[in-house]
C-alpha cells in the first residue's frame, strides 16, 4: 500500500512528486546495496581477493563471448546509455544457464510428485508421532 503525503501547503501530490518519492527510494536502497558491496569487497581484498577486479574480467569474456557485430554493438550501445556492464553480464550469463536450470533443479529437488510423496510421507511420520506423545503429554 502507498502512502500519498500531500505537499506542505495542503495541495494534492503530483504525479512527478509521487514518482519523485519513488525514485529517491529506489537510490536509497541502490546506495545500500552499493554500500554492502563495498564493504564485502574490502573484506576480500583483505585475504588476497580483488572481486571488483575479477568481476570486470568476468564481464569483458562474457562480452567477448557475444557473436559479432550485432550483439556486441548493443551491448556497448546498453552501457554507453547508462546500463552497469556488470549487471547485463549476469542476465547473458543468466539466460545462457537457463536452459540447464530445469535440469539442475530436478536434479536438486526431484520431481515434483516425488516430492508431493515425501511431504504426505513426512506428514504421515508427524501425525504418528503426535499420537505417540500424546500418551506421555496431557
Amino acid at each position: 500500500m502507498k502512502v500519498i503525503r500531500s505537499s506542505s501547503d495542503g495541495t494534492p501530490p503530483t504525479q512527478s512528486t509521487v514518482q519523485q518519492d519513488v525514485i529517491s527510494k529506489d537510490m536509497n536502497k541502490d546506495k545500500d546495496l552499493q554500500g554492502l558491496w563495498s564493504i564485502y569487497c574490502e573484506i576480500s581484498s583483505t585475504r588476497g581477493l580483488d572481486l571488483r577486479h575479477a568481476l570486470e574480467q568476468w564481464t569483458a569474456q562474457q562480452e567477448e563471448r557475444l557473436p559479432c557485430p550485432g550483439p556486441r554493438a548493443d551491448f556497448k550501445e546498453l552501457c554507453s546509455n547508462g546500463c552497469v556492464a556488470e549487471i547485463l553480464a549476469i542476465l547473458i550469463a543468466f539466460l545462457r544457464w537457463s536452459p540447464q536450470f530445469e535440469d539442475f533443479w530436478l536434479r536438486l529437488y526431484g520431481s515434483s510428485n516425488d516430492r508431493r510423496r515425501v511431504r504426505r510421507n513426512l506428514e504421515k511420520t508427524a501425525k504418528a508421532i503426535e499420537g505417540l506423545f500424546a500418551l506421555f503429554i496431557l
